[in-house]
């Protein structure tokens, strides 16, 4: 029924039937959002295939993007509250050794005093005079803080009596300072009259952040 085609005809044929099935031939259009994870080849997309500028860094993992340069330092933020205090050192002096009073009335006698580093402090003395006179006596104490007076600056005075009751006086002063170096913090008494002693005294210094 048939006759063996020669090439011409078997060419013209397949010219015919590509151009009868040419529209139906065309490119099919993928559908938006239909490409996903899952249709690409694992390593298939290359960096060709991605459009220059279209990744975030979001899109790689952390470490694989260079660090950029540091930038500048920003303002400085707030002041924070104030700390707890540091610890304290406490110096002191004690002693029941009668010192008798200065031969001239009013004339100061140091009864105690503490060597001191550098620094702030707040110092405590007391004293206590025994009057042995037959008059009533005035008694001041005092202290200073190198050479500053930090207690007392207007000396005010302690009167002791005769009588057996009231023959002896307490002092107790206080007051606070700073050291700009090393010094000394003194317990300074004196009396009226010549005729009595301080029995009993004490100082004691304590080292503090700052005296306001």
């Amino acid at each position: 029924m048939f006759r063996r085609g020669s090439y011409a005809n078997v060419a013209s044929t397949l010219a015919l039937i590509v151009a009868l099935g040419g529209t139906s031939y065309a490119a099919v259009a993928i559908p938006k959002n239909s490409v996903g994870s899952k249709q690409i080849v694992n390593s298939s997309v290359k960096s060709k295939d991605v459009k220059n500028g279209t990744l975030k860094s979001v899109d790689f993992k952390a470490g694989q993007l260079p660090a950029g340069a540091t930038g500048p330092a920003g303002p400085a933020g707030p002041a924070g509250p104030q700390g707890p205090a540091g610890p304290s050192h406490a110096f002191g002096f004690s002693s029941s050794d009668t010192i008798g009073w200065a031969a001239v009335p009013d004339e100061p006698v140091v009864l105690a005093s503490l060597n001191l580093p550098a620094g702030s402090y707040a110092v405590t003395g007391k004293a206590l005079a025994n009057n042995n006179d037959a008059v009533v006596v005035d008694t001041i104490c005092w202290l200073d803080l190198g050479a500053v007076t930090i207690d007392n600056p207007a000396k005010k005075t302690l009167s002791v009596g005769t009588a057996s009751e009231a023959d002896r006086g307490f002092f107790v002063v206080a007051g606070v300072g700073t050291l700009a170096a090393p010094g000394q913090a003194s317990l300074v008494c004196s009396a009226s009259s010549a005729s009595g002693n301080w029995p009993n005294y004490a100082i004691t210094a304590v080292k503090v952040g700052s005296v306001g």
